[in-house]
């Protein structure tokens, strides 16, 4: 299996949101939160937007995201190689399920 290649993490949302919807497992929640523009794979899920952080987690299962609080501060992070690389939330779902290759709490 190989990972499939994340935008750059200052990408634009809708770059973020393709990739979540191309990564095998992707389905999308009901009700569904705000999306950003519709492509060719539908609308897009927003990455930065809090309603969507929940579903990542259930598509992704709890287990694959560390959370550290440092008083109002929420540091995210995803597993790569044992190391935690710290990113946004919504992104560091997409990026971790990515490196799975797929979305292991998604559709079969």
């Amino acid at each position: 299996m190989t990972a499939l290649e994340t935008p750059a993490p200052d990408a634009p949302g809708e770059e973020w949101g393709a990739l979540a919807v191309r990564i095998p497992g992707f389905q999308y929640p009901s009700p569904m939160p705000r999306c950003l523009v519709d492509d060719e794979w539908g609308p897009l899920p927003d990455p930065d937007h809090w309603a969507w952080w929940g579903w990542f987690i259930t598509l992704l299962g709890p287990e694959r995201i560390q959370l550290t609080m440092w008083g109002n501060l929420i540091t995210v992070g995803y597993n790569i190689d044992k190391g935690w690389k710290p990113s946004a939330f919504g992104r560091a779902c997409i990026a971790a399920a990515a490196v799975n290759g797929r979305w292991p709490g998604g559709a079969s």
